[in-house]
């Protein structure tokens, strides 16, 4: 059974090799219920479209719709400065692969949700901060 922290912010327990770096150098994935207002980190080992399933407790792939409340960003981490330089939310395999659909609505509070979690006492925004939004798999 996994077992995921939903820690209220950022904290260095999640830069280990269960959670980061996952695909990219510096990378951690995230996914945001918006209901609960929980986030929650990606394994580096399991796929978004399983842990999605786990959290929604439905099958993605039959049934994508559970999945709309759910909603994935990427996050690049600066060690150096304990600041988070990128975030791209909207997209992952779910919504690429599988149909996952999300409203501007939501996309945009798991957007603001994910700022807030960074946002505590070990990591902080860049000034220079690369945000992206990824309305494509919107669908209202």
């Amino acid at each position: 059974m996994l077992k995921l922290p939903n820690s209220p912010y950022l904290s260095g327990e999640l830069l280990n090799s269960f959670y980061f770096p996952r695909k990219k150098a510096n990378q951690l994935c995230l996914v945001t219920d918006v209901k609960s207002g929980l986030v929650y980190p990606v394994p580096v080992d399991i796929e978004h479209i399983d842990l999605v399933s786990k959290l929604a407790d439905c099958d993605i792939k039959n049934k994508p719709e559970c999945a709309r409340r759910i909603i994935p960003s990427n996050i690049i981490i600066s060690l150096s400065t304990s600041e988070v330089t990128s975030i791209i939310t909207g997209v992952s395999g779910c919504e690429i692969a599988y149909n996952v659909r999300h409203s501007t609505n939501n996309l945009n509070e798991a957007h603001n949700i994910i700022k807030k979690f960074i946002e505590g006492d070990e990591f902080k925004l860049s000034k220079g901060l690369e945000e992206k939004l990824v309305y494509q798999y919107c669908d209202s």
